[in-house]
């Protein structure tokens, strides 16, 4: 998944765009 410049997540479940580290950003993308 491409990340231009900003980081956000999608809203999945209450997984919101919140603010996240490198690591839980890498992990998440992972497990999607």
């Amino acid at each position: 998944m491409p990340l231009t410049g900003q980081y956000e997540p999608p809203r999945v479940g209450d997984y919101t765009a919140r603010e996240v580290t490198g690591a839980e950003r890498d992990e998440w993308w992972a497990r999607t």
